[in-house]
């Protein structure tokens, strides 16, 4: 349909169903979708016409429910979408031209879709994401053409909810579904959005934060195959649990912080060497002890606790899992909350040792502490670390006063009430409910 007709129909409230099974189903949450949608298609239709036949897309933000730093050792990892994501409204020009603009930074990407490799000044730019993407597309055998888009995305830059992820596997689900009929999985397209962030932006993240965007719901990965990693979905009821999912943003940017997350893949993998082995999930705990000596000589401590973190989360993984499938819900907190302190104490990422004196994120966790202390709840640092947000599992009559606490001090708005969405990367139709 025309981007004049979609509107009319997002205007008429056709959509309102779809709003409500991605976004929540409160009449709050949809109006202010249905707006939401109303001011991007208006945006859409300013800059490229109203005539235009287009689709529009939507991909998650993700939290991390276990596996914090697992993926990239070919560890197993716990990964939940949530219901804010990336939308990209997208129009097939008949041309070469790839124009992306979005919602607040203007244009995005502007490039000829036969030339799609990276100069090096377009690194870490949205332009390298998008080509990023159609350069690992076409490496498959896709076929593509040239093509106008409007991105907007709620997934805020920073937040550790995988905005650069969201976008990455947006345009990756717009391009399959507009040149390559849908063809390729959610796994294809969430290691095209890796491609795009590793190699062309220049981030060395692993795979999950990509996967659980395009896949969706609770998903549980194993990582030990990157190249077929097994993915099973898991049903998990917060509400049935009597559980809200706040996520606190301390307001510390992630800029500058890709060496410290860099550090973190680099020193396991150092560990993994010792052990005669290119990642840790290749070897195993028994082996890290029996070779404490020359690991600690070789890798350093550091490196060593690391490993000891790598290998007791992915236990910890596994034990969620187990938590989720029997509901329950004790053992389920109780395991966030070892999975946090592990991460603050042998993962060391909740702060940069360079800067000790900054620590936005310990803060974050202390007030969480002593708020939710004795009660049915859990919170840890959530997704890369070292600046961001936390996440904090908390009962839902106490979600609206733990919100305002946290906004007390990190400002209003700061603490966000998330759900679990169970859908993954998608084509926005009234048939997907």
């Amino acid at each position: 349909m025309t981007a004049a007709q979609f509107l009319r129909e997002v205007k008429n409230k056709e959509f309102d169903r779809v709003f409500a099974a991605l976004y929540g189903n409160s009449e709050e949450r949809i109006s202010a979708q249905r707006q939401r949608y109303i001011n991007a298609l208006e945006s859409f239709g300013s800059i490229f016409g109203t005539d235009r036949q287009i689709s529009v897309y939507s991909a998650p933000g993700r939290t991390e429910l276990a596996g914090n730093h697992t993926d990239h050792n070919k560890g197993k990892v716990l990964a939940g979408a949530v219901n804010i994501d990336a939308v990209c409204i997208i129009s097939p020009n008949g041309g070469f031209g790839v124009n992306v603009y979005s919602e607040g930074y203007g244009q995005a990407a502007d490039f000829d879709c036969r030339y799609t490799e990276c100069s090096g000044n377009e690194k870490g730019t949205s332009q390298s994401l998008v080509k990023g993407v159609c350069r690992a597309l076409k490496a498959k055998g896709a076929v593509l053409s040239g093509f106008d888009a409007y991105v907007f995305s709620d997934v805020a830059q920073g937040s550790g909810l995988s905005s650069s992820a969201a976008f990455e596997v947006v345009m990756a689900r717009a391009v399959n579904g507009e040149f390559c009929g849908g063809k390729y999985s959610p796994v294809e397209l969430a290691r095209a959005a890796q491609f795009a962030e590793n190699e062309y932006f220049g981030k060395p993240s692993g795979l999950m934060d990509q996967l659980a965007c395009s896949v969706g719901g609770v998903a549980a990965i194993d990582f030990a195959d990157e190249e077929n990693p097994q993915v099973r979905k898991l049903e998990f009821d917060m509400d049935e649990a009597g559980l809200a999912l706040c996520v606190v943003d301390t307001g510390a940017s992630h800029a500058n912080l890709t060496g410290e997350y860099a550090r973190i893949k680099e020193e396991m993998c150092r560990v993994a060497a010792v052990m005669g082995k290119d990642f840790l999930g290749h070897s195993s705990k028994e082996c890290l002890l029996e070779n404490f000596r020359q690991v600690r000589k070789s890798a350093g401590d550091r490196a060593f606790i690391r490993a000891m973190h790598f290998y007791d989360e992915c236990e910890r993984v596994r034990r969620r899992v187990k938590a989720i499938e029997a509901k329950n819900t004790e053992d389920f907190l109780q395991t966030i909350l070892r999975c946090g302190h592990s991460s603050f104490e042998y993962n060391q990422n909740a702060y940069c040792a360079s800067d000790a004196a900054s620590q936005p994120v310990s803060v974050a966790l202390a007030l969480a502490q002593s708020f939710l202390q004795g009660k049915r709840a859990a919170w840890r640092l959530q997704g890369g670390g070292f600046a961001g947000t936390i996440m904090c599992f908390v009962p839902k009559d106490e979600a609206d006063g733990f919100a305002e606490y946290m906004d007390r001090y990190f400002g209003r708005g700061s603490c966000m009430t998330l759900a679990m969405r169970k859908y993954g990367a998608v084509k926005l139709s009234k048939s997907i409910v």
